[in-house]
Parts: C-alpha cells; structure tokens; sequence
C-alpha cells in the first residue's frame, strides 16, 4: 500500500523527503506549493499531521514554515529531551564510524525503544506500548512494513534531528502554538 501511495503522489508531483522502502514516507510540500495551495483554496485550513518519528519531521517544518499552516496535531509524540539528543547523537556517530551506515545494532533500537514496554503491566510482546488494542497490536506485528530493523544512519540522522527542534532557538518559533493536550 505504502508503494502505491507514493507513486500516487509522484505522479503529482510530489517529491520525497527521503527514498524509503518501507511505510516510512515524507513528502515534501515545498513553501511555494503551500502558498499556492492557501491561494487556490483561501476558504480552507491547512492541517499538518505528524505521527511518531512524522511528529518530529512536522516539529521542524513547523519551526520553519509554521505561518503556513492554521492547526497541527502531533500524535504519538514526546517534549524535549536535550541530554539524550545529544548523547544519542555522540553514540550513533562512533558505532556508524566502526560499523557503517546501513549496519543493524539491536543496542540502539533498545536504547531507544526498549524502556517503552515498562509501563505495561504483563506484556505479551515487545510492542505492546504501541496500542492498548490487541487487534491493532496483531496488525502491526504482522505487517512486514512494521517494526523493521533501522540502521546506525537513521539513529544518526534522528538524534540529529531531536538535537536540532529541541534548541531554545527553535522552540521560541512555536510559542505561538495554542497547545492541547489528549489522552
């Protein structure tokens, strides 16, 4: 599905923050075709949704295109984490340099994703922080898309990233955000 999502929007035009084999896909809505878009359709409202690592990516574009659009809603999203950005970062970098960027180290995925499980009382499997449906759960565990290994080059890209929205500098561009928060 994710294949043919992104040849639909190929064939618009769109283009693609990164080549993803996988569900994992970003398009790039460029600053001039989100003006057109406000332009062509003045009456409607321009959302941006961003869910886990998409959180991340909608941070940013917020921090530096954020006037262009009149709501956000992050789901599946956390707060500022400098110290660990940082030190994610220095960590992801010396084992990309000794073992290559397209390398799979189960340490950083549990660095990262292993202490998630441990507000779930009885887990039946490592991704039951994930949902609290079991049917979604099962639908997740038998997507091939879903739970993939990622590489020391993607920890070194994320924590990068997390490094850069969570500068002082960048959250000061979202305090005009009106914040809600659901449970």
């Amino acid at each position: 599905m994710a294949v043919l999502l992104k040849e639909a929007f190929r064939e618009k035009g769109y283009a693609f923050y990164l080549e993803s084999p996988t569900n994992q896909q970003f398009i790039i809505l460029e600053n001039e075709r989100m003006e057109a878009l406000k332009k062509d359709f003045p009456m409607k409202k321009i959302v941006l949704l961003g869910h886990s690592f998409g959180s991340f990516i909608s941070q940013r574009y917020m921090e530096r295109y954020g006037k262009n659009i009149d709501a956000v809603i992050l789901s599946g999203t956390s707060g500022p984490q400098k110290s660990l950005a940082f030190f994610g970062n220095i960590l992801a970098h010396i084992l990309c340099c000794f073992t290559g960027p397209n390398s799979f180290l189960q340490i950083l995925s549990l660095l990262s994703f292993g202490s998630y499980n441990k507000r779930i009382e009885n887990p039946s499997s490592k991704n039951d922080w994930l949902s609290a449906s079991k049917v979604n759960l099962s639908m997740y565990e038998s997507d091939t898309w879903c739970g993939i290994p990622l590489t020391t080059a993607f920890y070194v890209d994320m924590s990068y990233g997390l490094k850069t929205i969570h500068k002082n500098s960048n959250i000061n561009h979202l305090r005009w955000i009106q914040k809600y928060i659901m449970k």
